[in-house]
């Protein structure tokens, strides 16, 4: 093979590939319209999303090689080579499939904290699933029995303005409010029952809360506790609080406090507070 045979395959072969990968700025530009544009800006906008979702976590590494791979795709695609466009999509398949599997808990995590317990309380009231007046009854019971039996309780109860901040420094829970199952917390003495324990619209949106960011060293159930009476009046929440050591039931709302309800009191500050 001579010399012109060479310079013959290679520029035949440079043509071709201008021709049909679109090698050239015509080709290019043709290529980078308003379409690709909005394209290209939404898939941004969704890598930002899931950053925020990730960030700090362990998969956060892993979103750079994701971006990596789009990337390679959008060139491939940009310059024609389908070939390549489709050896890096079955590359971010397999990748997408690993993340799946090695990062499962991660992702329940995520899942999990990302679930709003407002949307989850607000849609118990739309279904019909949540009656303030049966709360109120199953509350005012629930209450009465651990006075009673001088188990140590703090319930926290939505009023007004959201508990998202309270919520967040407990442990997830989002269960409907029950007698049996705050009973079985704070009687059982679990990590749940060292904190408050945290309802909005009959759902118990978490446990074990602190009320404030910094746990201290001992939480104690009283109308005393500064984090307590904070919370009442910076949320304008509804606090009840039971003894271990008597059997009395107090109340927290905003700057008002009731000490030593009989069952009879306490349904009355109830539904003031709650059907006023």
């Amino acid at each position: 093979m001579g010399f012109d045979a060479l310079e013959y395959y290679f520029q035949s072969g440079w043509q071709a590939l201008t021709g049909e990968a679109a090698l050239n700025w015509t080709g290019i530009v043709s290529l980078l319209n308003l379409t690709t544009l909005i394209d290209v800006v939404l898939v941004l906008v969704l890598l930002w999303w899931v950053w925020t979702k990730i960030r700090g976590t362990s998969l956060a590494p892993m979103l750079r090689k994701i971006a990596a791979v789009l990337l390679l795709m959008f060139a491939a695609k940009l310059f024609g080579f389908l070939a390549f466009f489709y050896a890096t999509f079955a590359g971010l398949i397999v990748l997408l499939i690993a993340l799946g599997v090695i990062y499962h808990q991660d992702f329940k995590k995520i899942l999990d904290s990302g679930l709003s317990y407002g949307n989850l309380a607000r849609k118990s009231t739309l279904s019909g699933d949540y009656n303030v007046k049966r709360f109120l009854s199953e509350l005012s019971d629930t209450v009465v029995s651990l006075a009673r039996s001088k188990i140590s309780a703090l319930i926290v109860v939505k009023t007004e303005t959201p508990l998202g901040k309270l919520a967040d420094s407990g442990t997830p829970l989002y269960t409907p409010f029950s007698k049996e199952f705050v009973w079985d917390v704070f009687s059982h003495r679990s990590k749940l029952s060292a904190g408050a324990m945290i309802v909005d619209n009959g759902v118990i949106v978490a446990g074990g809360s602190t009320l404030t960011v910094h746990a201290p060293k001992r939480f104690i159930f009283n109308l005393n506790n500064i984090a307590i009476r904070q919370a009442a009046m910076a949320y304008a929440a509804l606090v009840i609080i039971t003894y271990k050591d008597k059997e009395e039931i107090s109340v927290l709302h905003k700057n008002s406090a009731y000490a030593k309800l009989s069952p009879k009191n306490l349904d009355r500050v109830l539904k003031t507070i709650l059907l006023g």
